[in-house]
């Protein structure tokens, strides 16, 4: 059976296959903030066999962008040999303007092991169909930094550099265990940053100080502009592929002042004046916390207003 046009998208780029070890255990060490690897000649860790696959245990993300969808990706590899990952994708709502709605989430589960420098990964099960599985995909894994790989198909040729999420401790789960407070009403907000697309905003009666992790209300405005264009680019699709239009978005996020992570805890989507789509995400997974990333505006501009002064 094909899979749907964007599955192929994401089989093309290698995801679902490309797990190493089998249950081999792995001393977890917590990731270091290294800098991104070098475009050209990276040096290398020379990693293979058992070494690779306790380098390999712990959570991984990538992204592939293009023009009109963009692909997140993550993977987490467990010291059990099983591995869960998940694909999402975002199509761009405005030919003209950098505004995005995501479209789907794949969720994927199956086995991997290394084989040399090699990852074999068995995909099992998918939210989504797949085609017949189990399928075997097989990727050439060169470790570039303690927090960094390439990772190159067998099959494709199709190479891609992969990150490792951040290692949460205790005090991250403790923070993220954590009850939050609702929103306040908008004349309590607090404008942050502004640009052609929105305007960003925090709730200063929401912030709750946890020793460097801080837990505030961010929330993000699509400019009239922008959301007329995103409208108009709506209604050119079919009924059932019309994304949800995010013109204004809540955000309960939790920051990590010292590391410069962030978790998201409450997501909530308004439109017309509306609650239209939302997501809890406190026993999701309260180790999954990420860095911010140059581009990650939000985040930035709220990490510089209630980060300025760490508690002693």
């Amino acid at each position: 059976m094909t899979p749907r046009p964007i599955l192929w998208l994401a089989l093309l780029l290698g995801l679902h296959g490309g797990l190493p070890v089998q249950a081999q255990p792995a001393a977890a060490v917590a990731p270091q903030a290294l800098p991104a690897p070098a475009a050209s000649a990276p040096a290398t860790l020379a990693l293979r066999d058992e070494a690779l696959a306790r380098y390999m245990v712990g959570r991984w993300h990538w992204a592939e962008p293009s023009p009109t969808m963009n692909l997140m990706m993550e993977i987490t590899y467990a010291d059990d040999g099983s591995f869960r990952a998940s694909i999402r994708s975002f199509v761009r709502t405005d030919a003209t303007k950098d505004t995005w709605a995501m479209a789907m989430q794949i969720d994927l589960r199956g086995t991997w092991v290394i084989d040399g420098d090699v990852c074999v990964e068995t995909l099992r099960t998918s939210s989504v169909d797949m085609g017949k599985l189990p399928s075997i995909d097989r990727d050439r894994i060169t470790a570039i930094q303690p927090d960094a790989h390439t990772m190159v198909s067998l099959a494709s040729g199709r190479s891609m550099v992969r990150q490792r999420r951040p290692v949460a401790e205790a005090h991250h789960q403790a923070a993220a265990a954590r009850a939050w407070p609702a929103p306040q009403a908008d004349a309590a907000w607090q404008q942050v940053g502004a640009d052609p697309e929105g305007t960003q905003w925090i709730d200063p009666a929401s912030v709750v100080r946890m020793g460097d992790i801080v837990g505030l209300w961010t929330r993000s405005d699509m400019s009239a502009q922008a959301l007329q264009s995103a409208r108009a680019m709506g209604a050119k699709l079919p009924p059932g592929s019309r994304p949800v239009l995010a013109e204004r978005v809540f955000l309960y996020t939790l920051i990590d002042c010292r590391r410069q992570w962030v978790k998201l805890q409450d997501i909530r989507i308004h439109t017309d004046g509306r609650q239209v789509a939302g997501s809890t995400y406190e026993n999701d997974d309260r180790g999954q916390w990420q860095r911010i990333e140059p581009g990650d505006a939000l985040p930035t501009a709220a990490a510089r207003q209630v980060c300025t002064a760490l508690p002693a």
